[in-house]
């Protein structure tokens, strides 16, 4: 079975979650972060929440990290929560991530890009975060159809 994840051990989570801070409270923790940079946290109530970087959410997943051990290899979690389809298609076509790296859309589905493998990339974690964050920034509160600065990184 691939690995669906990222260690966080020596990653500068601060940094990478700087542009998520309008959205992700300081007092969540994170424990887990997915190949396509999803991240998993737990709240001082031992709750599971996860940043989800598909639809820019941040949602209570597990009322316990117990709970979390228990249904995160679920093939519906597997496939919402890792996408784990999409790594396996990575792995298949040769594409392994390097330290500091995820895998990302070239263009986000949020901003019209096809959820297709054909639309990923190898990018840096740090420069995809920092992108991602500041685009559902904007696009929080706008009207259907505005536009929004798809950034570079």
């Amino acid at each position: 079975m691939i690995d669906l994840t990222i260690p966080i051990e020596g990653l500068d989570t601060e940094e990478l979650l700087a542009e998520w801070r309008w959205l992700v409270p300081r007092d969540l923790k994170p424990i887990h972060l997915s190949k396509f940079g999803n991240w998993f946290f737990v709240s001082d109530q031992g709750a599971v929440h996860l940043l989800c970087l598909i639809e820019g959410e941040l949602k209570q997943i597990a009322v316990s990290v117990q709970e979390f051990a228990r249904v995160k290899d679920l093939e519906d979690n597997r496939a919402e929560w890792y996408l784990d389809g999409f790594v396996e298609q990575c792995h298949a076509q040769g594409m392994e991530l390097g330290p500091g790296e995820c895998f990302g859309w070239l263009r986000h589905p949020a901003l019209g890009g096809p959820f297709e493998i054909t639309n990923i990339e190898k990018v840096s974690l740090g420069d995809y975060q920092r992108r991602v964050g500041q685009q559902f920034r904007q696009l929080r509160g706008l009207e259907p159809g505005a536009t929004v600065q798809a950034g570079s990184g």
